[in-house]
């Protein structure tokens, strides 16, 4: 096997034989038949993923590589360049022999993604390959979490605060919303409980990183909200993005009973700038439906004055959940398709 190894090795990226590649910055062109011929069946990946699984093999990390190159170039045909094969497919077909060692291969490479950039403040500049691959890494990793959550077999600790981790550390651009979309949809399939138990373990460190990043975002976001800040140079579409992505990430958070990522003041903003956002652009963005699920998940919250999330107990008096606005605009949409007056006449 070791041999094998160094075979794979060699085909993979003969130029740095002695290892000094970055495992997610695969090439951008199958340069050489060798290379295009053992990547060109999804059967090649799986039978790797279940044959190195083991980590303390040396130079496995070569496999690691390998699957960031397959999954940099798994939807172009190798006989015609300029035509793209469904992805989503073939990710699926390489992991059902071994669900769970391909789950490990992909965990493996958002662990690079986040080990590379730690160094870095929040959001983490992740390069447009590594996007490219952390994108199908992501997707192959949550059809695996709504394997186990129809199974009920328990998804790991790390790979959830793994996934969090990653949704924290991504910015705002186009294929990162994407990615973020795909990592609430996994968050999304696990227990409360289990998502609370991954809240509450994050390590200290790690913790005030992501609530620093998080108090940014809901400050940046409510700002860009606000009627006073919005300007024809920033495109709706990103405030809506960003706005519905803080949102779902809180209601996850609150639906499990913890409130050690919501940063209170900066949420009373993020709040204000959106209600001012979805009342005046009211039939353009498509927001309501999250904020309303959000004020539920706050109001099953149950916070004493003595918990860690007891500051958040100011939202309870804020006028945000009690604005007028909010309820007119919940009734004008039930009757939207009654013939309801314009919801500004009604001010």
């Amino acid at each position: 096997m070791t041999t094998l190894l160094e075979f794979i090795h060699r085909v993979v990226e003969p130029a740095y034989a002695d290892g000094t590649f970055d495992v997610m910055c695969p090439p951008q062109d199958l340069d050489y038949a060798p290379k295009r011929i053992l990547l060109s069946s999804y059967a090649t990946m799986s039978w790797c993923w279940s044959s190195w699984d083991e980590r303390r093999v040396a130079h496995s990390e070569i496999i690691d590589y390998l699957s960031a190159v397959w999954l940099s170039h798994i939807c172009r045909c190798p006989h015609d360049p300029s035509m793209a094969h469904e992805w989503t497919d073939i990710v699926v077909l390489s992991m059902s022999e071994n669900p769970a060692t391909a789950c490990a291969a992909f965990a493996r490479l958002i662990q690079y993604a986040l080990t590379k950039h730690a160094a870095e403040n929040m959001p983490y500049e992740f390069m447009d390959v590594e996007l490219g691959v952390l994108r199908k890494a992501c997707w192959g990793t949550v059809a695996f979490l709504r394997t186990t959550h129809q199974t009920g077999y328990p998804a790991s600790d790390d790979l959830l605060k793994m996934m969090v981790y990653l949704f924290v550390a991504l910015g705002n651009t186009a294929v990162e919303s994407t990615i973020k979309d795909i990592i609430l949809e996994g968050l999304s399939y696990m227990k409360p409980n289990l998502l609370l138990a991954t809240f509450d373990n994050l390590q200290d460190d790690l913790l005030t990183a992501l609530k620093l990043k998080l108090d940014n975002d809901f400050l940046y976001v409510g700002s860009l909200m606000s009627r006073t800040q919005r300007t024809a140079i920033t495109p709706l579409s990103l405030h809506v993005s960003a706005a519905r992505h803080l949102l779902q990430f809180l209601t996850l958070t609150w639906c499990t009973g913890f409130t050690g990522l919501t940063p209170c003041d900066s949420v009373v903003l993020f709040l204000q700038g959106l209600v001012d956002l979805i009342f005046s652009e009211y039939g353009s963005v498509d927001l309501l439906d999250h904020f309303l699920t959000t004020r539920t998940a706050f109001g099953s919250l149950k916070l004493d004055s003595s918990s860690p999330g007891g500051t958040l107990l100011v939202l309870d008096d804020i006028d945000i959940w009690k604005d007028n606005k909010v309820l007119y605009i919940a009734l004008s949409d039930i009757a939207r398709d009654s013939n309801a007056h314009n919801i500004r006449e009604w001010f």
